[in-house]
């Protein structure tokens, strides 16, 4: 059951993080201190809004693009692999 302090920034930490911006820069435009929403963000870690979608992968010549959310990512052939690897692990 969460606390009253959870109940209260949850809603706060899901708007930061559907707004497409960081974290930081959502406080800074909201008027909340950075750090403690950073801290909450990290402290309430997966709020169960996210869910895994299977990818069926398709020998075509056009780029995939992937939309979650605010977040856009496009890969293609050219696309470096280990840095997608990077994006979607911090988008986890």
């Amino acid at each position: 059951m969460p606390t009253p302090a959870e109940r209260h920034w949850q809603p706060i930490v899901r708007r930061a993080r559907a707004s497409g911006v960081s974290i930081r820069a959502f406080a800074r435009q909201q008027g909340f201190n950075e750090n403690t929403l950073a801290w909450w963000s990290w402290r309430l870690g997966d709020l169960g809004d996210s869910a895994f979608v299977e990818v069926a992968v398709v020998e075509e010549a056009r780029p995939l693009r992937l939309h979650v959310g605010a977040v856009r990512v496009d890969v293609d052939a050219r696309s470096d692999l280990a840095l997608l690897r990077r994006v979607v692990e911090a988008l986890s």
